[in-house]
């Protein structure tokens, strides 16, 4: 017999001596069979119950499983509200919702301190409009409007009202839709009261500053670390021959302004003294170079440069330049007016002392002869005794222009006293050309000099020793060319003399 997929076998064993059967075979058969049906039902409800049992543990699993997940869910989510609300709390974040439908509003503890509102009020639409600034309302509810509408994301800045003051707060919202409408907005604030002053502060600063160079008379730019001009000032726009001073920024200033000396010769970006200061760091002050027009004109300056340094290390320098052609020009005519005299503008002794040493000294490598003329102007007191000081004056000046005119540009002619002049004539070849010059500067001085209202007439006592026959030292030679111009006194004047050695100094060569 087959019950549920088994084969059921009831064998029937006869034992000898037994009862004859008659109706037993029926019986047994029919209990066998009656088992069978026992034993396939039993059968039939332990798998049906088994069956049971496994999907029913089944089940247990899935749903132990299940609970499982959802406590590390709840687990994870919690600690993500509890970053969100460490976030918030850190970020000083105000958190907001409202329900338009049941105009139900949700603040955060953060809200009530931005809006400065206790918290034992209930927060609503109306109390969020009271808080805002009036001038401020409008601008802010509009924006909500066009938001609502899906116009515009709600993203601004607007002032509150605080017992403390005036606040600022900044605002991000996003609106949370059903098919046919706005359902909830949900944003965030932060304070921003702080930020707005520190960029007032910061606008204040930059202003004043600006006035500060627009004001200033000194020349102003700044680069940064390749050399690129950051900002300039109106003088030094105008200094350097532009009218705008945005035209120098985004330029490169060395190559733009300072890429060459006075002479001409280039000045490299290694040699530049601008960029030293910021590549290593140290303020620069020179005053011996120039600065380069617009229209390829230099001029003189002096400038200071200073690196612009930050916590992230030299960002730049900042350059101060003034122009200085009226000091360089002054301190020229300081130096000549220390070197030259007042009225002839000839060079003093001081200047001639220097000039007759470094003659010799070149006369001596190149072997050449230098000549010293020392000369006396005869009739000049009379001059002064007859026609006073001021005609005196203009004799003196007159016969200064002349010498110049008589002399090479090498040749030096200087006022030593009242009425005694000194020439220094380098690079000779002989005693003759030194002859040659002191004859023409006597035809010179003996030539009428007219005045206002007179004309008067001198002549002149000249002296003169050559290097190296005479005197191979200034001093020595200086006194032997004055010996030489007394020796012409002695004789009556006017003339030349040179002075000779071939008697120790007691002969003369006259004219």
């Amino acid at each position: 017999m087959n019950v549920l997929g088994q084969t059921l076998t009831v064998k029937v064993v006869e034992k000898p001596g037994a009862v004859e059967p008659s109706l037993l075979p029926i019986a047994v058969q029919g209990f066998g069979g009656v088992i069978s049906v026992s034993l396939a039902l039993v059968l039939v409800f332990y798998f049906r119950s088994r069956r049971a049992t496994q999907k029913v543990l089944a089940s247990r699993r899935a749903l132990e499983g299940e609970m499982q997940q959802k406590t590390v869910l709840e687990t994870e989510l919690n600690q993500v509200f509890t970053r969100m609300d460490l976030a918030t709390e850190a970020g000083k974040l105000g958190i907001w919702t409202w329900e338009l439908a049941t105009q139900l509003v949700t603040w955060n503890a953060r809200m009530y301190e931005l809006f400065d509102v206790p918290k034992a009020v209930i927060p609503t639409p109306e109390i969020w409009k009271s808080r805002i600034h009036p001038d401020d309302l409008n601008r802010v509810l509009e924006l909500a409007d066009k938001v609502m509408k899906g116009e515009a994301e709600f993203d601004t800045q607007f002032r509150v009202l605080r017992s403390s003051g005036v606040g600022y707060v900044q605002s991000a919202a996003r609106v949370e839709r059903d098919p046919s409408q706005v359902r909830q907005l949900t944003g965030l604030y932060w304070d921003t009261t702080e930020q707005r002053r520190l960029e007032e502060a910061l606008r204040t600063s930059e202003e004043s500053v600006r006035l500060l160079l627009n004001s200033t008379g000194e020349a102003i730019y700044g680069i940064n670390l390749e050399g690129i001009c950051t900002f300039a000032n109106p003088a030094c726009a105008k200094m350097l021959g532009w009218e705008d001073p945005q035209v120098l920024v985004g330029q490169s200033m060395h190559y733009l302004v300072h890429h060459s000396r006075a002479d001409g010769t280039p000045i490299t970006l290694e040699e530049c003294r601008i960029h030293t200061s910021y590549r290593l760091g140290s303020p620069v002050h020179t005053d011996d170079e120039c600065l380069w027009r617009a229209d390829g004109s230099f001029f003189p300056v002096e400038y200071w440069s200073y690196p612009q340094v930050s916590e992230q290390g030299v960002q730049g320098a900042v350059v101060t330049f003034i122009d200085i052609t009226e000091r360089r020009a002054a301190q020229k005519t300081i130096e000549h007016l220390a070197t030259h005299d007042t009225l002839t503008d000839l060079p003093t002794l001081r200047l001639a002392n220097d000039r007759l040493a470094t003659a010799l000294a070149q006369a001596k490598r190149r072997r050449e002869k230098t000549a010293l003329l020392f000369i006396d102007l005869d009739g000049f007191k009379g001059v002064n005794d007859t026609w006073g000081h001021e005609a005196g004056d203009q004799v003196l000046k007159t016969v200064a222009s002349r010498m110049r005119a008589v002399l090479r540009e090498s040749d030096t002619a200087a006022r030593i006293g009242g009425d005694e002049f000194l020439v220094i004539l380098p690079n000779l070849v002989d005693r003759e050309a030194a002859r040659f010059v002191a004859e023409k500067i006597l035809e010179q001085i003996l030539l009428p000099i007219p005045g206002q209202h007179w004309t008067a007439q001198v002549g002149a006592s000249v002296g003169i020793a050559v290097y190296p026959e005479d005197a191979d030292q200034a001093e020595e030679l200086w006194r032997k060319a004055d010996s030489a111009m007394y020796r012409v006194k002695k004789g009556g004047k006017q003339g030349i003399v040179f002075f000779s050695q071939n008697s120790g100094g007691s002969d003369l060569d006259d004219k």
